[in-house]
């Protein structure tokens, strides 16, 4: 992967995929807050949980919609939507 992806990836991933990490995604049952740090999925509170089910949504819906490169998009939708599905798994059990 080239330079300019990377720095790509790097931009998204301080901006709307903060939520995540690449290449590896951030650890199941937990999720990483805009100031890195990291809270068990389980633990929150339901509100915080559809709050943080939206952030991944309208990030996955943006950068869908952007003229991002193939190479960006391709790497980062992935893992939030691996994300996405843990989350919406815990609103299902509750």
């Amino acid at each position: 992967m080239n330079t300019a992806v990377l720095e790509v990836i790097e931009f998204e991933l301080k901006h709307d995929f903060y939520f995540i990490n690449h290449p590896v995604n951030v650890e199941n049952r937990f999720w990483k807050d805009g100031n890195g740090e990291l809270k068990i999925i389980a633990a929150m509170e339901l509100q915080h949980l559809k709050s943080c089910i939206t952030i991944v949504k309208r990030a996955l819906e943006n950068i869908k919609k952007s003229n991002r490169k193939v190479q960006v998009v391709d790497e980062l939708v992935p893992l939030a939507e691996e994300k996405l599905t843990e989350l919406n798994e815990e609103l299902n059990r509750r």
